[in-house]
């Protein structure tokens, strides 16, 4: 009971004490730091990759690239914009290898009553595509803002601070890369611009 109530304390501490703490070498205090971060390490590695098992690589570099560096990390309150700064550069490194694997947007072992029908898995199948080529073509900070913000839930000004922009040009990005991936989709699904036109 002791050490749970000392592992809540530390868990408690602001980021400049932990960080503090593990430059001095207190693991617990490092894994506090990693807990508290992780979504939205994850969150901004897969707006950079767009698959989670890539995410899950790149967090997991730049967590051991935070602890191996962590007297750079100043000053200690900005822990969280240090760490993903270095999230972000080791997604685009990621990316840039061709280490990425290839997207699938339905993931496997989804829990299912029964198995698709042949007809069903055709149709996700194409829609996947479609979907997959649609985010494609979008910049990259464009891509960057609309999962951060649509699929992570991230509010416009976090996401100008992560990428070093003015909110309202996040605002603009966001509205592009909707616009876009719209045209897009209605271009090859007729039946839903029909249904959009009746609103």
């Amino acid at each position: 009971m002791k050490s749970r109530a000392l592992a809540e304390q530390v868990e408690e501490l602001p980021d400049a004490v932990l960080v503090a703490r593990a430059r001095d070498g207190d693991a617990a205090a490092f894994e506090s730091l990693v807990k508290r971060h992780i979504r939205a390490a994850h969150g901004v590695a897969l707006a950079v990759l767009g698959e989670n098992a890539d995410a899950d690589d790149a967090v997991q570099d730049a967590f051991l690239s935070a602890m191996q560096h962590l007297e750079s990390c100043w000053p200690a309150e900005k822990f969280r914009a240090w760490l993903l700064t270095i999230v972000r550069n080791r997604a685009f490194d990621l990316k840039r290898r061709g280490r990425v694997r290839s997207v699938e947007m339905l993931e496997e072992g989804t829990a299912q009553t029964r198995d698709p029908s042949p007809l069903e898995m055709a149709e996700r199948s194409e829609l996947n595509a479609r979907l997959a080529e649609a985010i494609g073509t979008l910049t990259d900070t464009q891509r960057e803002v609309l999962m951060m913000h649509d699929v992570e839930g991230w509010k416009h000004a976090d996401i100008a601070s992560l990428l070093g922009l003015a909110e309202s040009t996040v605002r603009v990005h966001l509205l592009h890369a909707r616009r876009r991936l719209r045209k897009l989709l209605l271009a090859v699904a007729p039946e839903a611009r029909q249904g959009e036109a009746l609103r």
